[in-house]
């Protein structure tokens, strides 16, 4: 017997011996009694979120516990929760369903008590349980893209991100035969687009490599498409703006290289290549959110008037970034679109790492040499500006893999002595496509002024 299942086996029978002693006198039991009964029901529920697979009768039991001791500290909040999710398990979404949800949605009390006194990272918030529930439901429904943007903002509960990489693999499937579809059609341009939103399933690269070449030579010399093909293409690379970055300020700022995420129409969606600086998302120890965060301000300041010329800045296009309604042109990737342009980042992902300049390395980003980037180069972490109403915010991990860092976090020594590293800024712009080709003309004048 294995440690996991003698851990199952114990959990059940710790939840049968609290069930039946909920049953033999709620009415007189002391309160020490509760508290005993309280506190385990607890660490069962931390048991069973932790280790998924485990029979819902257990969860049921543990539910049983909470609701045997009445209103005993915020059992009936755990009656709630276990309840919600109980009915995920079972797919039922019905009036009792939606009136837990209600209850645990209004009780700011009890989201106090989960941060405050029970510290549990199973159970940090009703937060993640309410996204979680959500995305079970639209999962049902058949509403795939509702659930894994639900199931992107609480990947670390339960089994999200097992549900989430279900949901990626069948999207990606259904692309590839929507490609190879609109490939017999003849459609080449939408089969590629097709095979592209496919992130690798089957041989969907192959088919995309392909697909291009036919195009090409299908092109004539004299067609006007010649100009077209010049327009740069997702996975792309283009220079655009200079800030500095070999860390040597006397001999200027350098190009910036971007990697092209997105082409819409005349626009283009760009992030750098490398993290070019380091700096905290908060300057304060505060719940921030990216709306009044200080790395906010940076950009779309500093950075902004540092990096781009006066031409640069009229094309760069306001993009909003916030549910307030909020624009920005300068920002920072969000976690859902990190995982759209990159691939799954649920799990470590090296197209989504990236390397820190040598001027971020002295402002105080490290250097991961376990991780690598495709070019082969050490990776390092970078913001995202997803925030989740705590002291952390969003980022992308060395390994590609999504996750959180103190909003504060910078280079420096901690009370047991040990250094840690500030993170890596990514910027990324929505900007006219065609300021792209005149950056990098002046860009290349530039160079040749100045050899």
């Amino acid at each position: 017997m294995n440690r996991v299942t003698k851990k199952i086996l114990g959990v059940a029978i710790a939840v049968s011996v609290l069930l039946l002693l909920s049953l033999s006198g709620t009415g007189t039991a002391s309160s020490a009694e509760k508290e005993e009964r309280y506190n385990t029901a607890i660490l069962q529920l931390e048991s069973w979120l932790e280790q998924a697979g485990q029979p819902v009768s257990n969860l049921e039991q543990v539910s049983d516990v909470f609701d045997s001791l009445g209103g005993y500290e915020m059992s009936r909040a755990f009656v709630y929760y276990t309840r919600i999710l109980i009915k995920c398990a079972r797919q039922e979404f019905d009036y009792d369903y939606n009136f837990w949800i209600q209850m645990l949605e209004s009780n700011a009390a009890f989201q106090e008590y989960l941060g405050n006194t029970i510290k549990s990272p199973s159970i940090e918030t009703t937060e993640d349980l309410l996204h979680y529930a959500r995305a079970v439901e639209a999962e049902k429904r058949g509403d795939a893209a509702e659930a894994g943007s639900l199931y992107l903002k609480c990947l670390n509960y339960y089994d999200a991100s097992v549900r989430y990489e279900r949901i990626v693999a069948d999207s990606n499937k259904s692309q590839y035969e929507k490609g190879r579809t609109l490939m017999e059609e003849g459609r080449i341009g939408e089969a590629i687009e097709a095979f592209e939103k496919a992130n690798g399933y089957g041989d969907s690269l192959e088919r995309i490599v392909f697909l291009k070449e036919l195009s090409e030579n299908d092109v004539e010399e004299n067609s006007v498409t010649e100009q077209t093909a010049e327009v740069p293409a997702a996975g792309s690379t283009v220079l655009y703006g200079q800030y500095e970055q070999d860390g040597e300020e006397s001999n200027g700022k350098e190009p910036i290289e971007w990697l092209v995420l997105d082409v819409q129409d005349d626009k283009i969606l760009l992030i750098s290549k490398y993290g070019l600086d380091s700096k905290p998302f908060s300057t304060k120890w505060e719940i921030v959110t990216w709306e009044d965060c200080s790395l906010r301000q940076w950009l779309n300041n500093d950075f902004y008037k540092t990096a781009f010329s006066e031409m640069e800045q009229s094309n760069i296009i306001d993009t909003e970034t916030g549910s307030g309604g909020n624009t920005d042109k300068v920002f920072l990737l969000s976690l859902e679109e990190a995982g759209k342009y990159f691939g799954s980042v649920a799990t470590e992902n090296i197209r989504a790492r990236v390397a820190a300049t040598a001027y971020a390395v002295q402002n105080g980003a490290g250097q991961d040499a376990q991780q690598l980037t495709e070019e082969g180069r050490k990776s390092w972490w970078w913001w995202l500006r997803t925030t989740y109403g705590t002291y952390a915010s969003g980022a992308i991990s060395a390994s590609g893999q999504s996750g959180t860092s103190n909003v504060t976090r910078v280079k420096g020594i901690t009370q047991n002595g040990a250094e840690v590293f500030g993170g890596c800024v990514r910027p990324a712009v929505w900007t006219n496509i065609g300021t792209v080709f005149s950056s990098a003309q002046e860009t290349a004048d530039s160079q040749a002024d100045h050899p």
